[in-house]
């Protein structure tokens, strides 16, 4: 599985790459308020502790600017597998 953490905007276009949605962890986009609150987007939107709980392996991808909070959160137990310019993607089980 592929997750996005927090900032959709900055990852919109994985989804795309990928062919299907993506969910988000711990969102902070107010431009997704109203999917958030959709019956057919709520399975979208996860808090982190939830998809900690899952123990198959996973892929986040982090922005820059959200790495140390997403560091913490996986007690540092995750590999970062990609570096790019401004995004992180970490695996993680």
């Amino acid at each position: 599985p592929i997750y996005l953490f927090k900032r959709f905007e900055h990852f919109s276009s994985i989804p795309f790459y990928v062919g299907r949605p993506l969910p988000i962890v711990n969102s902070e986009s107010a431009d997704l308020d109203f999917g958030q609150e959709s019956k057919e987007g709520k399975h979208m939107f996860l808090s982190y502790e939830v998809v900690d709980s899952h123990k198959e392996p996973k892929f986040l991808a982090v922005h820059q600017r959200d790495e140390q909070e997403f560091l913490i959160l996986c007690n540092r137990s995750c590999k970062k597998v990609f570096s790019g310019a401004k995004v992180s993607v970490f695996l993680t089980s």
